[in-house]
């Protein structure tokens, strides 16, 4: 059925370079070397379809839909206009750069270091030397890889300013340090402005759910204003 078909293209694309002048008229046209192209990559992928070398050269039957592109005029006028549209794009696509990048730099401003917040326990059993040892902020980096079989740190975002700690661990993680690694295996973070600009870009997804929730809990409860803002300026993008 392929090559029955294949063979009416050939035929059609021959009596068309028979009644046009082929270097004066037929392969001026964009559309008529797109045309000319196929069947040329079709009929090699007959000859070579089971060499491993020219094997590739079948990928390009994907591209046999777009022969109606240029049967059907009113296909060619849209794809015409979109192509002519692109440079249009490209200003709207700096734009959309500046966009990201302002909401970047506030977030890495206001909230660089915020999501490694989180309830510590006050010391723990070292389980070699059986002795008591103190958790700070400058002594926890040494067992911070051993934090999870240590308990010592939680799963809940906190902030130095309130007693949150105290309240929602039932003491048993009393005191707030920001020396836990970010969230999502480091990369919901903003302490740097390219971790922000990729979370500003998470955001245009509308996945703000949760990350706005954890802003809120270790910055501020008005964090929703910066991420609906942000939604709002980029509404006009997508």
């Amino acid at each position: 059925m392929y090559c029955k078909c294949l063979f009416k293209f050939k035929k059609k694309k021959k009596t068309e370079l028979e009644a046009i002048e082929i270097y004066g008229g037929y392969f001026t046209d964009p559309w008529n070397l797109l045309d000319f192209a196929i069947v040329v990559a079709s009929v090699i992928g007959l000859y070579v379809s089971g060499s491993g070398a020219f094997k590739g050269v079948r990928a390009v039957r994907v591209l046999r839909p777009l022969r109606n592109l240029s049967t059907v005029p009113q296909l060619r006028e849209i794809v015409t206009v979109l192509l002519k549209t692109l440079p249009e794009l490209a200003k709207i696509a700096i734009l959309l750069l500046f966009v990201l990048t302002f909401f970047g730099v506030a977030g890495v401003q206001l909230y660089q270091g915020r999501l490694h917040m989180r309830c510590f326990t006050r010391g723990y059993i070292d389980p070699e030397t059986y002795e008591f040892v103190n958790v700070t902020k400058d002594t926890v980096f040494e067992h911070l890889e051993e934090s999870i079989q240590l308990n010592i740190s939680s799963d809940v975002f906190c902030k130095v300013e309130d007693d949150k700690c105290e309240r929602f661990t039932e003491g048993v993680y009393p005191q707030c340090l920001a020396i836990h690694p970010n969230p999502d295996s480091g990369m919901t973070s903003y302490d740097t402005i390219y971790w922000a600009l990729l979370q500003a870009f998470v955001m245009t997804t509308l996945d703000i759910r949760q990350v706005t929730s954890w802003l809120q809990d270790t910055f501020s409860s008005y964090t929703w204003i910066y991420s609906f803002a942000l939604l709002f300026a980029l509404a006009f993008f997508t």
